[in-house]
């Protein structure tokens, strides 16, 4: 925006300089890429935003033309009650000698009066409607306030147009009846007043269905100029996000050769240039203008303050190692060490040393409660090697750790953050492991919560977290809950899979064994080995930094992305909604179709497997929101897409090949979907056509697979949640969250992704992925077998 409204200034042939009288337009010279590329994408965000408000103008228009047209055959309304009321007053002086008839006529006269009262009425909500409608060139702001007034007064309308109805039709039937008894006994000298009273009486009927119609028609043009606002609103709430997130990166960029603007005054002009109208651009231009003559003559890369060291290197590509001062929020500003290594800038957010202490949990420790790694307190020096905790451990919001062990790169993880702190994330999970838990590295526990390693060194002399590069995870906050094993509880914060394959074995950063049967010893680090924690000799360091994805344009969908990026697949950065916050996703584009992955189910994990409690709406992964897992091939994954990326059908993969695509299945996101559901089958139910199956019809199969697909020419339905109720077989009850019509056909055999069979007559077993089999889950022998979800 700086830049642009600067380019307008120049257009009305103000002279640019800057407060040491240098010219801006020369400084302006090398920044042609930047204003081309902004250019363009205000361009865009301007013509739609344009587009939006002229369609409104246009539908505006139209409603104002026919509401001007209901005024008009109203006023005529209006003249032909006159016209009658004079044709009934010479009648009735015609018909004294008909008392009733008179009485009778006098009675419509006066229901007349009260139409023409109500008519009145309805002149004067039309006259309102006028000057609301006429309030909408105010903006799409005011747009979206006049379109709920016009709602209201609609409604108003509705009423009044059936009341006008209902009363003209009373009134010409009692009118029509009272004439035909005084015509029979009048004259012949009064045929020509009664013809001319029928033809004024068939007018206004004719008048009055005719305003009827144009009012109606009105209410609906009304009523879709409102829908087609509402999806405007979220179209350009969408290329807002997405002009924001560019502008800010650009301005920042153009920065560099041009005179400094505090961050305060960026943001209100960022803020202002993206509600104002066009109209309003030349005044913004002179107080931008005013802002940079304001600052200081010159700056350097220092005077600019960034959130986090990823904006550094994105605004200055080549900048060198050291100390920076970022803002990672509003109300904190704090010097961090930067450290880039191929175009990713990693922040230093703690450092965990061996012969520290200020990394140690206090005696009895449990999750929450007011330990270094959960809390706000920072402690240590940024530029000495002790135990350090900086401010933006807690307030910076990244996606991705990497670890350095003595100064040197050990590894980096996928992304494990999701958006939040270091803290906020040992604030969203607890230690919830069972007593003298094994962890397999094959097959991660749940109570690992399991972080993907993405890159390793062979670094030989780490023996805590990634020895020889064999680490595939970091276990964080994994240790036994409370109440398990109170007297010998092991935990750690942040422990590598190489070196730890039990609970018992509390290896790792920020690990202790306390109980009265335990040596009661917390430490910064532990080695591996068992109850008891053994601290490494020597001068030992790790340091954890923290970085964000790279600024990417944010799409509204997978089909979105797709338009702009050409049916690339990939990881995309989506906001689905205005009140969801952006989130990756990898969008697979098939035969044009655009495809979330929500979720990967494999046969040698462990994270889909339900539990004896999951009769509750969240005591399962499948119907919580939680994430976790790798989104790679071979691992449990749940992503954020799960939850909150909206569609409404199924595209499933087997061992990374198109296995099926379901029909419409739901009109939600995939979780939202399966939290409305319930186990409602009843003992031994058969299933095929069974409501309690939740049947979705599979609009296409691919290949086959042992458990949905058995012949491609025959396609199946897919069950979700079907299962025996509560207090239906209990002894022995069978369940399964996605199975097949064509291995299922009785509820009693469990097969498909997270199946089960709880009881004293049954296995007391869940899996992954249940085999086709009678009562009993049991596990399939192919433990390479793997399902990807995606939704479209």
């Amino acid at each position: 925006p700086v830049v642009f409204l600067l380019l307008a200034g120049v257009a009305s042939g103000q002279k640019l300089v800057t407060r040491n009288g240098g010219d801006l337009e020369a400084q302006l010279s090398g920044q042609n890429d930047f204003v081309v590329r902004f250019g363009e994408v205000s361009t865009v965000s301007l013509k739609l935003v344009h587009s939006q408000m002229s369609t409104q103008t246009s539908t505006v228009n139209a409603v104002q033309s026919s509401l001007s047209s209901a005024v008009q055959q109203l006023q005529t309304q209006q003249s032909l009650l006159t016209a009658a009321s004079t044709v009934q007053a010479a009648l009735s002086s015609q018909l004294t000698v008909q008392g009733s008839a008179v009485s009778s006529a006098a009675t419509v006269l006066a229901g007349q009066a009260a139409l023409q009262s109500t008519v009145a009425s309805q002149g004067l909500h039309l006259g309102a409607l006028s000057n609301a409608v006429g309030g909408n060139t105010l903006g799409l702001s005011a747009l979206s306030g006049t379109v709920a007034t016009h709602s209201s007064l609609i409604a108003a309308l509705s009423g009044v147009a059936s009341s006008v109805s209902e009363s003209t039709a009373t009134a010409v039937s009692s009118l029509s009846e009272t004439t035909a008894t005084a015509v029979s006994s009048l004259s012949e000298t009064t045929a020509t007043q009664h013809a001319d009273l029928s033809s004024a009486l068939l007018q206004l009927t004719s008048s009055t269905a005719s305003a009827a119609s144009s009012l109606n028609a009105a209410v609906a043009s009304v009523a879709g100029s409102a829908a087609t606002l509402a999806a405007s609103l979220v179209e350009i709430s969408a290329a807002q996000s997405s002009l924001q997130n560019y502008t800010t990166t650009m301005i920042r960029r153009s920065l560099q050769d041009m005179p400094c603007v505090t961050q305060e005054d960026l943001a209100s002009t960022l803020t202002a240039a993206l509600s104002l109208q066009t109209a309003q651009l030349t005044a913004l231009f002179q107080q931008t203008l005013a802002a940079v003559n304001q600052t200081q003559a010159t700056c350097s890369r220092s005077n600019i303050v960034y959130q986090s060291c990823q904006d550094i290197i994105e605004v200055s590509p080549g900048a060198a190692n050291g100390i920076y001062t970022i803002s990672p929020t509003s109300t904190l500003t704090t010097p961090v060490f930067c450290r880039f290594i191929n175009n990713v800038g990693w922040t230093l957010v703690a450092r965990i040393t061996n012969s520290g202490t200020s990394w140690q949990l206090p005696d009895g420790s449990d999750s929450g409660d007011a330990n270094p790694w959960e809390t706000n307190t920072a402690f240590g020096t940024l530029e000495d090697t002790s135990d350090f905790k900086s401010p933006a451990y807690s307030q910076l919001k990244g996606h991705r750790m990497m670890i350095e062990f003595n100064g040197n790169y050990l590894s980096e993880t996928e992304v494990c953050l999701s958006g939040t702190s270091v803290a906020g994330r040992f604030l969203e999970i607890a230690f919830s492991c069972l007593g003298s838990e094994s962890l397999p590295e094959s097959s991660p526990s749940v109570c690992s919560h399991a972080c993907c390693l993405r890159k390793s060194s062979s670094e030989t002399s780490d023996v805590i977290l990634n020895p020889n590069a064999a680490s595939k995870y970091l276990w964080l906050q994994c240790g036994e809950a409370n109440g398990q094993q109170e007297t010998n509880e092991d935990r750690a914060y942040i422990s590598g899979s190489a070196a730890r394959n039990h609970v018992d074995s509390p290896s790792g950063l920020g690990s202790y064994c306390m109980g009265s049967s335990c040596n009661s010893i917390t430490r910064n680090m532990g080695l591996p080995g068992p109850d008891g924690v053994d601290s490494p000799t020597g001068n030992l360091v790790y340091s954890l930094y923290v970085t964000r994805l790279p600024v990417k344009t944010v799409f509204s969908s997978c089909s979105a992305a797709g338009a702009d990026r050409g049916m690339v697949d990939g990881w995309y950065n989506i906001k689905p909604a205005v009140t969801v916050n952006e989130f990756p996703v990898y969008c697979k584009f098939v035969a044009g179709v655009a495809w979330a992955l929500v979720s990967r189910v494999t046969a040698s994990g462990q994270f889909w497997k339900p539990t004896d409690q999951s009769d509750a709406a969240l005591q399962s992964t499948w119907k919580d929101r939680s994430t976790f897992g790798c989104p790679t091939s071979g691992n449990d994954y749940k992503g954020p897409a799960y939850s909150y990326y909206p569609g409404s059908r199924l595209m499933m993969e087997y061992k990374g090949a198109r296995l099926l695509d379901t029909g419409a299945c739901f009109s939600s996101t995939f979780g939202d979907y399966l939290r409305t559901l319930t186990w409602a089958c009843g003992g031994s139910a058969d299933l095929p056509g069974n409501a309690c199956a939740h049947g979705c019809s599979v609009a296409a199969a691919y290949s086959t697979d042992p458990i949905f697909v058995t012949s491609t020419t025959s396609l199946p339905v897919i069950f979700f949640q079907a299962g025996e109720q509560n207090g239906a077989q209990e002894t022995n009850e069978d369940r399964a969250f996605m199975s097949s019509s064509a291995t299922r056909t009785n509820v009693d055999s469990p097969s498909g992704l997270g199946s089960s069979c709880y009881g004293s007559s049954c296995n007391n077993a869940a899996n992954n992925i249940g085999a086709v089999g009678p009562d009993g889950s049991d596990p399939v022998s192919d433990q390479t077998m793997e399902y990807a979800i995606y939704v479209s």
